[in-house]
Parts: structure tokens; C-alpha cells; sequence
């Protein structure tokens, strides 16, 4: 799995074992590529700022668990993580960062993150103590060793299609932080502020 992430545009790194919380080798986007990760350590994984990469981090299992299916049948890798699903992407154009998205309808707080290159996800194969349970889950591929292609899309156009796909939306209008509705502003030709 390491090498995979690797050959598609990810930079692994070590994770002490049963946990999530990195370490002091990670270092967001600067930290150090094609570090050695001991059989029993866990790892994470970064995007690596330029190549096109992102993971979208779907934080709640029962929500988008026909989402991941769905994209386990079109034959791509989905990580089943103890609360929800990762899925990697690769083939992305433009300035990729970390988006929140929200369902409102659901709950206030943030339900996908998309992360970019100075946000990591835990890696498949990997297992942590749950702090609910306090048992030890395993984070584990349930779909296929493709990493998802999204073609070169423009990465704005990408969550779009992520968002109306997953019925999600950035911040409200009316919150200042609300990049969807500056790029919407930005294509009626309107300045990004009234």
C-alpha cells in the first residue's frame, strides 16, 4: 500500500503504533519523503503540493457508505476508516487545498474534509485504539488498489461535482470563509466582496 501512495503522487510517512496523532516526522508539506516506516508502525499520507493529489475524508460511515460502494464499483481504492471512508485522488489541476464541507440539514459541523498537501490521513493497514471503545480497529481497503483519477479537472470543478454529488456545501453564504462563494461570485464577473 505504501509503495502505491508513493508511485501515485503521496508522501507516506511513520505513525507510532495505535494511534492516529502524528509524531515529529511529520512535518505537513515539508515533511521528509520516502521515510522509513517499520512493520509495526502505522502511517500517514500526504498529497504532495504540485502533483495533483488530494483525499477526500468522508467523516461519517453511515451517511456515504452508498457513496464509497459507489466508488469501490467503479474499481477505485476506498479506505474504510473506524468512522468513515478516505478516498484518495489523483490527476487534479490547480491550487489544491483543504475544503470543509458541511450538510447543515445533518449537523453544524464539518462532515467531508478534502485534504491538500499540508493535511495527512491515516493509512490503510493501520490500527489505533478506538477512544469510544477503547478496542483496537484497523483502517483497511476495502475497494481495489486504483487510486481514483479525476482526468485533470480543474480541482474547483471537482468539489463542485464532489458537493452535488454528496448534497454538501462550503460555509454558509454569509460566512466570510466561504471560498464556493467567491468562485461563484467570480464567474457572474462580480468582485469577490459587496
Amino acid at each position: 500500500m505504501i509503495r502505491l501512495l508513493r508511485k501515485n503522487g503521496f508522501n507516506c510517512f511513520p505513525i507510532p503504533s495505535n494511534q492516529k496523532i502524528a509524531d515529529y516526522r511529520y512535518k505537513a508539506s515539508r515533511t521528509i519523503l520516502n521515510q522509513t516506516i517499520k512493520e509495526n508502525e502505522n502511517f500517514g499520507y500526504i498529497p504532495i503540493s504540485g502533483m495533483g493529489t488530494a483525499i477526500i475524508d468522508l467523516d461519517n460511515k453511515e451517511k456515504y457508505k452508498s457513496f464509497a460502494e459507489h466508488m469501490i464499483k467503479q474499481g477505485n481504492m476506498v479506505i474504510e476508516t473506524p468512522h468513515g471512508w478516505h478516498i484518495p485522488v489523483v490527476g487534479l489541476s490547480g491550487h489544491i487545498s483543504k475544503i470543509e464541507l458541511f450538510d447543515y440539514s445533518f449537523q453544524s459541523k464539518k462532515i467531508i474534509e478534502i485534504q491538500g498537501s499540508d493535511h495527512y490521513c491515516v493509512g490503510a493497514c493501520s490500527q489505533i485504539i478506538d477512544e469510544e471503545t477503547q478496542k483496537i480497529v484497523k483502517y483497511e481497503n476495502t475497494g481495489t488498489n486504483k487510486v481514483w483519477n479525476a482526468n485533470n479537472m480543474d480541482f474547483h470543478q471537482f468539489v463542485d461535482e464532489l458537493c452535488s454529488q454528496c448534497k454538501v456545501e462550503s460555509r454558509k453564504k454569509n460566512s466570510r470563509s466561504s471560498h464556493k462563494n467567491f468562485r461563484d461570485r467570480f464567474l457572474k464577473g462580480l468582485p469577490p466582496t459587496k
